[in-house]
């Protein structure tokens, strides 16, 4: 029959055995793995054990409902600044930006007019896709692959804002926008009659995990960026093989619903999407994929899997890692 064991993270599994954080046996954990098998590994982490709250943004959010009474939320901090258009107009959006690589060149941007209405509510991504590591112009393209044409806009005189929230890990800095009626903007000069809105990011109102920075290379010596929060959990296994990783993960909707995960040498973190059947609004397993694989090497000793602030509002409860490839965890509620 399986062995119940309780252990801190870092002991070492053996095969057909549960283990979970110091303390009592957690029942919704047994829950979700009531049908496991007993020659398997079944390796249980509670999320909120692997943050570090002196350094990070994560919040840990109390919760009777939950593996342990507790779940991790990405923060839901922005950049929103407001501005007035006095020329009607068909505008674009222009923005400054340094971007340093394809896992750190996106943001979720919300336009709304006076009224609260949306006029964008999407994805600005694959920001200066050919000019990473230094600091360019880039006109908003939206759609998660920005493959569709160029955002037009038909304004009319009114107060407007931006409301920028996290997509990516975002290790990118963004100095100003420029709302133009000039179709043919390079950032370098401003051309007779059109239109042009300059709005400094850093001036609006600038909530974590967004802060403000100081650098010459700026437009205003200032810029605004996201400090990424982290997780980090160390697994020791005895048997090494192919598993698979579930969350029991809640994403809001289509902008708040993922997170970075990295396992121990993998080249690059990958987003986990946690609702790419659109099942928003609900706790659910998820198992973790890249490139359409979702079993993943796991050596003999420790393994270090990292979670990684990716969109706001995202939640995750518990992490299951096992080598029983035909189990599906039971939902927790």
């Amino acid at each position: 029959m399986n062995r119940l064991k309780i252990a801190s993270i870092a002991a070492v599994w053996a095969a057909g055995s549960l283990a979970f954080g110091e303390g009592d046996m957690n029942t919704l954990a047994g829950k979700a793995l009531e049908n496991r098998k007993e020659d398997k590994i079944y390796i249980w982490m509670e999320v909120e054990d692997g943050v570090d709250t002196s350094r990070n943004a994560l919040e840990i959010i109390d919760d009777p409902e939950a593996s342990g009474g507790k779940y991790v939320k990405e923060p839901d901090g922005y950049v929103r600044v407001s501005f007035e258009v006095t020329e009607p107009g068909a505008y674009r959006l222009y923005g400054r930006f340094f971007s340093i690589d394809f896992d750190n060149d996106s943001f979720a941007l919300r336009f709304v007019d006076s009224a609260g209405q949306e006029l964008a509510n999407d994805a600005w991504n694959n920001i200066n896709v050919e000019s990473h590591l230094k600091w360019d112009w880039d006109v908003l393209k939206l759609g998660v692959e920005s493959t569709d044409e160029i955002a037009e806009f038909e304004l009319q005189p009114g107060t407007y804002s931006f409301e920028i929230t996290p997509r990516d890990a975002n290790e990118i800095k963004m100095d100003r926008f420029v709302l133009t009626t000039d179709w043919n903007f390079d950032g370098a000069k401003q051309a007779e009659g059109f239109a042009y809105i300059d709005i400094e990011l850093e001036t609006g109102e600038v909530l974590p995990p967004f802060s403000v920075f100081e650098s010459d290379t700026a437009s205003q010596g200032r810029y605004a960026a996201m400090q990424s929060s982290n997780a980090i959990y160390r697994v020791e296994v005895k048997e090494a093989g192919e598993y698979r990783i579930w969350g029991y993960v809640h994403g809001a909707n289509h902008h708040s619903d993922s997170i970075f995960l990295h396992i121990n040498d993998m080249p690059i973190m990958k987003a986990w999407a946690f609702a790419e059947d659109e099942a928003w609004g609900i706790w659910k397993w998820s198992a973790f994929s890249v490139d359409g694989s979702d079993v993943f090497p796991f050596h003999e000793g420790e393994n270090v899997i990292s979670l990684i602030q990716r969109e706001t509002d995202s939640s995750i409860d518990a992490i299951l890692v096992t080598n029983d490839l035909d189990f599906v965890p039971v939902p927790l509620r």
